[in-house]
């Protein structure tokens, strides 16, 4: 119990987005908890607890409505308890207790209200959901819900109108292939079934991998060496020291981290946001720290064990408070991060506040800004003066140079970018072009090279003319516009930010 405790409070994921206004910690605190109420129920099944356990999942369900799948995992569950105690009738009686409580604090949760609406009625915008005509041509005509004349449409769902929207629209996000998955390197719009696996690699402390990769070997091993000795198969009970491969407690710890993962990987419009996996990381972390009870008996592997989850507790919080942009010593620490993931596994904004103290220490009382920050900077008590950064793709295929358009040029002078806007993977929606939605308008920052950063996710630089001249993107527009007499009109030359127009800053 200490290691699992020990883990969940050093995670660099749970320590990143616990602070956060997200579901995500608060889901998967639920979520264990409600896990944890039916595994009491299954070691003294009265009433009671069974409606402890309805309380616990309908939580979990406000807070998340991915938990819905805990009714078929616990329905399966029940069935087998039922059928191999044979006290088929409590136990059924109280396994709809639990149906009926979980179902009343969700609607509850709703106010109680709009329940009932029937499937026909509902205006899906996932597209699983709908039918949808295209002419002769291939436009498309009309879209409907794909229920509304059959039979199944005229069905009420006994579930919130508004719960059920919030699960379409997240499904029609879900399965969306706009969005710009970066792993490895390599953008794509969509994503990898692979990538949260990939993910788990990175952003999870070696002690956290290591003590997870040891326990399943533990139980295997024992398992086996179980089945082998005695004649009651591997469902032997935990009271006699013996793992079991197949039990309540396995089928409670793995069973919904098998499923979280399915669905993340299924849905691979989701490849942005390691987050989502915190929904089952209290279940690994209790699963990890059986890996101690193998080395009773022998106490340096034991020590190590312990040693093991100290050292990758350590390595999270030596990065804190910059957690959100933790990567493991597996790819070289946070710094390297930017080469293997992008988005809020490294950019959220929250070091704006560090970037106002970066911006103070170095004296810099002008900058081009273009971080993660939909709100006006002066509220972070950013006071320097800042500047709007130009984007690339306006200047694609424009061969016209005018005063007004040479006012939109890179010039020397500072500047503080979210890695993201210089991998190209997030940017402001006037930034892509239609013909390449994969192409980006900052990725020529790429060209230069930072002075410093500010923590791990905003990088730092200070060009001279010479670094704009040399620049494969902006060199022959800078020298056309302040070199030559190429432009429509006498045109001053930028000596610094200061001379660029003051337009909005472009969020992201």
């Amino acid at each position: 119990g200490i290691i699992a405790l020990l883990l969940w409070c050093t995670s660099p994921l749970v320590l990143a987005f616990g602070g956060a206004l997200t579901p995500d910690v608060p889901s998967a605190a639920m979520g264990v908890f409600a896990l944890y109420r039916y595994w009491k129920w299954t070691r003294n099944a009265t009433y009671g607890n069974a409606y402890l356990v309805g309380l616990s999942v309908g939580l979990a369900e406000l807070t998340r409505s991915t938990w819905i799948f805990l009714h078929p995992v616990l329905f399966l569950l029940n069935l087998g308890i039922c059928y191999s105690r044979g006290n088929l009738l409590t136990l059924a009686s109280q396994s709809l207790v639990q149906l009926f409580v979980a179902w009343i604090v969700l609607l509850g949760g709703y106010g109680f209200s709009d329940q009932f609406k029937p499937l026909g009625d509902f205006e899906f915008s996932s597209p699983s959901l709908q039918n949808r005509e295209y002419s002769k041509s291939g436009e498309l005509e009309s879209v409907c819900n794909r229920f509304k004349d059959s039979w199944m449409g005229r069905i009420p769902v006994p579930l919130p109108t508004e719960f059920v929207r919030g699960v379409d629209v997240q499904e029609a996000a879900m399965v969306s292939q706009t969005s710009i998955g970066f792993l490895c390197g390599e953008k794509r719009l969509g994503g990898w079934w692979y990538y949260y696996f990939v993910v788990l690699l990175l952003k999870c402390t070696i002690s956290e991998i290591g003590l997870f990769i040891i326990a399943t070997l533990g139980v295997l091993s024992s398992s086996l060496v179980s089945q082998k000795s005695s004649q009651r198969s591997h469902l032997t009970s935990s009271r006699t020291g013996k793992h079991r491969l197949l039990s309540i407690e396995t089928a409670l710890l793995l069973g919904p981290i098998v499923i979280c993962l399915g669905l993340l990987s299924v849905h691979m419009g989701l490849n942005r946001h390691a987050r989502y996996m915190l929904q089952f990381f209290p279940l690994c972390f209790v699963w990890a720290s059986q890996a101690i009870t193998f080395f009773i008996h022998q106490p340096w592997l034991r020590f190590a064990t312990i040693m093991l989850a100290t050292v990758g507790s350590c390595s999270s919080l030596f990065y804190f408070p910059h957690s959100l942009s933790y990567f493991n010593e597996l790819v070289g620490g946070p710094s390297e991060g930017h080469r293997y993931l992008s988005g809020t596994n490294i950019d959220w904004g929250h070091d704006v506040f560090y970037l106002r103290d970066e911006l103070k220490k170095r004296g810099w009382d002008s900058v081009g800004i273009l971080v993660w920050a939909r709100y006006d900077l002066s509220l972070a008590g950013i006071k320097a003066e800042i500047k709007s950064i130009p984007n690339s793709n306006y200047w694609q295929d424009d061969v016209n140079l005018t005063t007004e358009k040479c006012s939109e040029v890179l010039s020397p002078g500072r500047y503080a970018v979210s890695v993201c806007l210089v991998q190209g993977t997030i940017s402001s929606p006037k930034d892509r072009r239609k013909e390449n939605p994969l192409e980006s308008g900052y990725t020529y920052f790429q060209e230069f090279k930072p002075i410093g950063r500010v923590g791990y996710s905003i990088w730092l630089y200070d060009l001279s003319e010479e670094d704009v001249l040399n620049s494969k993107t902006w060199g022959t527009i800078y020298r056309r516009c302040f070199k030559e007499k190429s432009i429509e009109a006498d045109s001053p030359k930028p000596d610094s930010l200061r001379d660029l127009p003051a337009d909005a800053l472009v969020p992201f």
